[in-house]
């Protein structure tokens, strides 16, 4: 049926509509019956386990993060390549770990062992207790290297919370290659002396920081953050007040980056003021075996919540130049104060901290 006047006269006609190449689907994350798989790594998991509502993302190096729960256990793993590596050796990955887990004070009984998968991988894993939220954790590293991969680093990593040692070994041993990949994993001489060398991406001229996009959309209970974009949060305690204690605990993944920080809230009632907190976690430092050059300041957030953070520097068994940080911002509202005072035995010195625990190389 006509119901213009004149004659039709596109921009494309049909026939070069019909010419066009086929258009292709975004390339996505397989997810198969209790697998996960995409381009360099493919994970395996026990029955029982989801993946959460924040579905796998893809890396540009052809690897995959994802996050995974059962009941109140975690899972939050990724598979990466090359220069998203801090540390290119699953020994320099496991004693990161285990000295920057072993001198915080939110862990206890920090212990570590190296084994190998059933698909004959090398893999470094440390487990701890967590006092806070009342369960155990562990990150194992996983060096997936294959012959065939020329001077890559492949590697994979996983969070796990909620777990026994027991269980998280039996998870790590889902980690592998991808079924079309070799299963002849790289040895030792076949690594070559290029891959004891960190690989931190600090820009394309090796100086310029990479611009970080920040995003304000997480929401917990009362607590708003902002945090970089494509940023995927385990949450290990979500926002509770019970009674004298309020307490939190989140574990982000920073896209790319080698160890993400631990946040954690919680009523503090030991420490006055910040600068009493700084003053204590500065003599701390000081009374460790290592080195240290240790900064701190206070500051005030764009919100405007008092704050301080404390860095040190220090030079250990993985190299020199490393560094941890506590940022600590204090989050006492009159609102908060009105429903803690409320409760019996409640302190008039207590305060509403929020605490960022973290460590690199290269500050």
């Amino acid at each position: 049926m006509r119901t213009t006047n004149g004659t039709p006269s596109p921009n494309q006609s049909i026939s070069e509509l019909q010419s066009l190449a086929p258009l292709e689907s975004a390339p996505t994350v397989t997810q198969g019956t209790n697998y996960l798989e995409y381009g360099i790594g493919r994970f395996e998991y026990p029955a029982g386990w989801q993946v959460t509502s924040t579905a796998p993302n893809l890396t540009d190096d052809g690897g995959f993060n994802f996050v995974m729960s059962k009941a109140s256990q975690m899972i939050m793993g990724s598979f990466t390549s090359d220069d998203t590596n801090f540390f290119t050796s699953i020994e320099s990955s496991v004693v990161a770990a285990f000295e920057s887990f072993s001198a915080t004070s939110v862990v206890d009984n920090v212990n570590y062992e190296y084994f190998e998968t059933s698909n004959g991988f090398t893999a470094g894993i440390v487990y701890y207790d967590m006092p806070l939220a009342g369960s155990k954790g562990a990150s194992v590293f996983f060096d997936l290297t294959l012959n065939t991969d020329g001077n890559k680093y492949i590697s994979a990593q996983l969070t796990l919370t909620g777990v026994s040692i027991d269980e998280a070994l039996a998870i790590a041993d889902g980690i592998m290659r991808p079924a079309e990949s070799s299963t002849s994993s790289k040895t030792d001489s076949d690594a070559g002396a290029g891959n004891n060398e960190n690989n931190f991406n600090s820009g394309e001229n090796g100086n310029i920081p990479v611009e970080i996009i920040m995003e304000c959309n997480f929401q917990d209970g009362p607590l708003s953050l902002c945090l970089p974009k494509s940023t995927t949060v385990d949450f290990t305690q979500s926002y509770a007040e019970n009674g004298l204690m309020t307490m939190a605990q989140y574990n982000p993944y920073f896209d790319g980056a080698f160890m993400s920080p631990m946040i954690f809230l919680q009523t503090e009632s030991l420490n006055h003021s910040l600068e009493d907190w700084a003053a204590h976690q500065s003599h701390s430092w000081e009374s460790s075996e290592f080195d240290s050059n240790i900064i701190s300041k206070s500051f005030t957030t764009d919100s405007g919540f008092p704050a301080t953070y404390i860095i040190r520097e220090f030079n250990s068994t993985l190299g020199s130049n490393n560094f941890e940080y506590y940022i600590v911002v204090d989050l006492t509202t009159d609102a908060w104060k009105q429903r803690y005072i409320a409760n019996q035995y409640a302190s008039d010195n207590a305060g509403l901290k929020l605490q960022f625990i973290g460590f690199g190389q290269s500050i």
